[in-house]
């Protein structure tokens, strides 16, 4: 009798995981477990065996639900995503028009993972006058742990903090005067080599989302470039080289980043007719403002076929939450890449602004310049609405 009695239990336990496992486990669920009930009023099978039936019934069903469940495609990682700048500015010092709006920037991105280890990112930029493509690369993860990256194409040069940082993240209208200078578009056509040890991934990812860091770019990168510059050809055999160390660490418990970084090789100047030695050297530090923060660069090489040097040093200060207030100066000595030989690009600049998040997509700055140049006074008062999606 016993013997035909966990017969039955066994085959009302497997039309139980068959049932679940097809998506009608609620009800057929009771009615198992019922009949277990009855059976152990009925002193057929004890209680403790009642239950581990139950439990192992619900193991099996649970596991066969979970090994029927479709797969992800990679087409559900595709993200989309971008933002607008709306600008008005007023420029006293210059000529007519010195009273204008524009769009500085409006862009649009596309990434997707095809594979668990390939990472794609396409970007396209555009203003009042021109359009183009900004990012366009593919990047490879070489082990599980994703300590080690290979990314080619059209990417962000990764040298000091500002020229990777997101520019949406940028506090100030634009960027010091030397990143904008030595790296025009901020991107260039190359292969790069990132380290990153898992504990400091996790802290530059964590720092881009609430620091307005820069996101990864690695403890160590090491890249070849073309050497002239974003969606500019080849011209020359001359590849340039680019190394990059940082490191996270803490100041009173919050997020803080140093880092060094080098660039050589040879940029072709049309304007000189020339292949031109083009080197730099930079040292960064970002401490976000817990209230009070500071960031600041400095820089020195040559390009154009003279030396260069500068640097910016901004303080931050965030009375509130959304609110982010800032003071730098910021100074550049030198020629400007690919002006040709014996430009002058000397000037100084003290920047004082307010950058306040109206939403988590919406932000609104003021900003007010003091510039001095060999050409005089370049004062600039601008207002910006950014707008991201």
């Amino acid at each position: 009798m016993k013997r035909v009695a966990w017969s039955i239990v066994a085959a009302v336990a497997l039309a139980s995981v068959a049932q679940f496992a097809f998506g009608q486990a609620s009800k057929e669920r009771a009615y198992v477990d019922a009949v277990l009930d009855g059976l152990v009023k009925a002193g057929v099978i004890k209680a403790d065996q009642a239950a581990q039936i139950k439990k192992d019934a619900e193991a099996a069903a649970t596991g066969a639900a979970a090994a029927e469940k479709p797969k992800k495609s990679w087409t559900d990682t595709v993200k989309v995503s971008g933002y607008g700048q709306v600008r008005w500015q007023h420029s006293p010092d210059a000529d007519d028009p010195d009273n204008v709006f524009s769009l500085r920037r409006a862009r649009l991105k596309i990434t997707a993972n095809p594979t668990e280890r390939v990472e794609g990112q396409f970007e396209v930029s555009g203003d009042d006058t021109e359009m183009g493509i900004t990012d366009a690369w593919l990047q490879y993860q070489l082990d599980d742990a994703g300590e080690w990256r290979v990314r080619g194409g059209q990417q962000r040069i990764p040298f000091g903090f500002e020229v990777p940082q997101p520019t949406q993240s940028v506090i100030p209208l634009e960027l010091s005067w030397v990143g904008r200078t030595m790296f025009p578009g901020l991107r260039d056509l190359g292969t790069v080599v990132y380290w990153t040890s898992p504990e400091d991934r996790a802290r530059f990812e964590e720092a881009k989302k609430t620091d307005l860091g820069t996101g990864d770019y690695g403890n160590v990168a090491i890249g070849l470039f073309n050497g002239q510059g974003m969606s500019e050809p080849e011209a020359n055999s001359s590849k340039s080289l680019c190394v990059r160390l940082a490191k996270p660490f803490s100041v009173d418990g919050h997020y803080a980043e140093g880092g060094v970084s080098y660039w050589t090789g040879k940029f072709h100047s049309d304007a000189a007719a020339a292949d031109l030695d083009d080197n730099l050297l930079g040292v960064h530090v970002y401490v976000p403002p817990h209230p009070i923060g500071l960031q600041a660069e400095y820089y020195n090489g040559e390009t154009e076929g003279d030396d260069i040097n500068g640097f910016y040093a901004m303080g931050l200060w965030k009375p509130r939450e959304d609110g982010t207030a800032f003071v730098r100066y910021d100074e550049y000595n030198g020629p400007r890449k690919g002006r040709g030989l014996g430009n002058v690009f000397d000037r100084e600049r003290w920047s004082f602004g307010y950058a306040h998040m109206v939403n988590s997509n919406t932000k609104a700055t003021i900003q007010y310049d003091l510039q001095d140049t060999p050409a005089g006074n370049d004062d600039l008062l601008a207002t910006q609405l950014q707008v991201g999606f």
